[in-house]
């Protein structure tokens, strides 16, 4: 066992550490021409569920597709990975429907 298996073995084992040390899950996207992300997880969240979010450009740069800063403008919870991606696409196809 290497000293980093050791850590995360340490760290699943207590809960309150778990919780300091949570990590992202993994996601993929879908960007739109306004420099939208339409996004889900392909990873359980810490709740077991999977999740379809899109993210807004902020910031420099985000008129003109070159955003580098983004904030979350909403969220929806899925038992299903399936699920979170089909409403990732729903919302992706009607923001490119008036295209």
């Amino acid at each position: 066992m290497t000293y980093e298996d050791a850590i995360r073995a340490a760290i699943a084992a207590e809960p309150a550490l778990a919780a300091l040390f949570s990590r992202q899950p993994a996601y993929r996207y879908w960007t739109d021409p306004r420099g939208w992300r339409y996004c889900w997880t392909t990873e359980r969240l810490g709740d077991g569920k999977y999740a379809a979010f899109t993210y807004r450009p902020v910031g420099k740069g985000s008129r003109s597709g070159k955003a580098t800063r983004f904030k979350l403008a909403r969220e929806v919870h899925f038992r299903t990975r399936r699920a979170a991606k089909q409403r990732a696409a729903d919302w992706f196809n009607k923001a490119n429907a008036s295209d």
